[in-house]
């Protein structure tokens, strides 16, 4: 994949063998100099020079977007690694057997039989 691919794919657009393709290279080329020209200023001079050239009620729709980012502040769980899964896993484990959580259960297999037999959900008609 070519740098043309790869802003295409970025602005969502499809390559074709006609006008349409010509149609991209145009854009690419109008996109690739806007950028060039937004290079040397700050990300805050970027998102205030955009900002002034949209209309009103697509600004409103930016400051709408900026506070519900404030509100949802999300934060993405740290990737695990299969081993740090496995230890909590494992330590979970070993926790429940020294609650003797499962002490009750004398028969293991007719223990998980019974658990996964059918049975109706409370509030449904079977």
């Amino acid at each position: 994949m070519d740098a043309g691919d790869s802003l295409c794919y970025t602005l969502g657009m499809k390559k074709a063998n006609s006008s349409k393709s010509r149609k991209v290279r145009e854009t690419k080329a109008e996109y690739r100099v806007h950028v060039e020209k937004e290079s040397g200023m700050t990300l805050m001079e970027q998102i205030q020079n955009r900002l002034s050239k949209l209309p009103p009620e697509k600004q409103r729709e930016v400051l709408d977007f900026i506070a519900f980012l404030q509100l949802h502040s999300f934060k993405l769980p740290e990737p695990t690694t299969d081993a740090k899964r496995g230890k909590k896993i494992k330590d979970s484990l070993i926790q429940l057997g020294k609650m003797k959580a499962f002490s009750d259960i004398t028969n293991p297999v007719a223990w998980q039989r019974s658990t996964r037999k059918d049975r109706p959900l409370p509030g449904r008609a079977s």
